[in-house]
């Protein structure tokens, strides 16, 4: 197991998960769609930061977590207002990460 400093970072826990397997969907989805829009890359970053924060402290939110998850409602429903943005994979995404984001402390 790799040291706590080196969980800490995204692409770390994304290219580590299913080490080994030739197709490895999370890398697929890192490349397709987290890095290449703003909605999704914004509530990955806000359920990163709260998973960090409520993990490693126990605090409920930082400001960098509220401001990650605040970024993504805002580019959410600006999306949401358009029929043609708001079914796209990666606004789905946010939305899906936006709920894990708000039943996280019962995880923990």
């Amino acid at each position: 197991m790799p040291p706590i400093s080196d969980l800490n970072t995204l692409p770390y826990i994304v290219y580590q998960i299913l080490s080994g397997v030739d197709y490895n969907p999370h890398k697929l989805l890192f490349h397709q769609v987290l890095m290449h829009d703003a909605a999704a890359f914004q509530a990955i970053l806000a359920l990163a930061s709260k998973h960090v924060v409520t993990g490693l402290s126990g605090t409920a939110d930082t400001v960098q977590s509220l401001t990650h998850k605040t970024r993504t409602i805002q580019l959410v429903n600006k999306r949401l207002q358009d029929p043609a943005t708001a079914v796209q994979d990666s606004t789905l995404y946010a939305i899906g990460a936006l709920s894990v984001i708000e039943v996280s402390p019962l995880l923990y």
